[in-house]
């Protein structure tokens, strides 16, 4: 899987917020809002991925354990399927 679109983390009035971005921006008319976590999960999914993929790269950057961070990764990963933000 992997997303859609191309999002550019920014912050914007102290929020972390994913910017559209590319070719393809023009289609999407939404601004996401974003935690650390979820900024990290939407860098790993510019490229085809697994949800344990994902997992993993989180494991190596964030002081969290896999039962954590799995149902984060998975319901991140959820609420982006219901935005149809995600190719499987």
């Amino acid at each position: 899987m992997k997303s859609k679109y191309t999002f550019e983390k920014m912050e914007l009035d102290g929020q972390i917020v994913g910017v559209p971005v590319g070719e393809n921006a023009g289609e999407l008319h939404a601004v996401l809002n974003l935690n650390e976590e979820a900024a990290s999960i939407l860098e790993c999914l510019k490229e085809d991925t697994t949800e344990e993929g994902i997992i993993n790269k989180l494991l190596s950057e964030y002081d969290s354990t896999e039962a954590e961070l799995k149902p984060l990764v998975h319901t991140f990963i959820e609420r982006l399927r219901q935005e149809d933000l995600i190719e499987e």
